[in-house]
């Protein structure tokens, strides 16, 4: 039991950085992974089933919690889901045809840019110079990597 003049434990200063690189970690070593799984012969579609299954618990001890999953946030939830779900498709359908870090990059990479139009578009977002610069470059560094050569390395 604690008692209310007590401060709450916090965690080490460096426990949130360590965090954030062992999900990057993983992250990163996701495209290997399903690299692997194309190479050793499984379709696209097996290795995102595989995935989604692994992450199932995860998903659904987060859907259990208190005040989770009832009224308007679980309608975002569910476009959330759809469109990650869209995301994963691509992704996969794309190792197909290029190599795992261009699929990575062009795919997910561009998420920036995409959510920066969205917001133009739905919510009126007013973006600087800087920030148009920033979304022109992502899209000037994934058309490069779409057309340079040795892109596309296949299967």
């Amino acid at each position: 039991v604690r008692v209310m003049s007590e401060e709450p434990q916090r965690a080490p200063a460096g426990a949130g950085l360590a965090n954030v690189y062992f999900g990057a970690t993983l992250l990163g070593l996701a495209a290997v992974f399903v690299k692997w799984g194309l190479n050793g012969g499984a379709t696209p579609i097996t290795v995102g089933l595989y995935r989604m299954l692994f992450a199932l618990p995860g998903i659904a001890w987060i859907a259990g919690r208190k005040g989770v999953g009832s009224g308007r946030g679980a309608a975002w939830a569910f476009v959330a889901g759809v469109a990650f779900a869209g995301d994963l498709t691509l992704w996969h359908a794309a190792m197909n045809h290029t190599s795992a870090a261009n699929a990575t990059f062009i795919i997910c990479g561009l998420t920036p840019v995409w959510v920066a139009l969205f917001s133009v578009a739905f919510y009126h977002t007013r973006y600087r110079a800087c920030g148009w610069l920033g979304q022109l470059l992502g899209i000037a560094g994934a058309l490069l990597l779409a057309v340079a050569r040795g892109a596309r390395v296949g299967r």
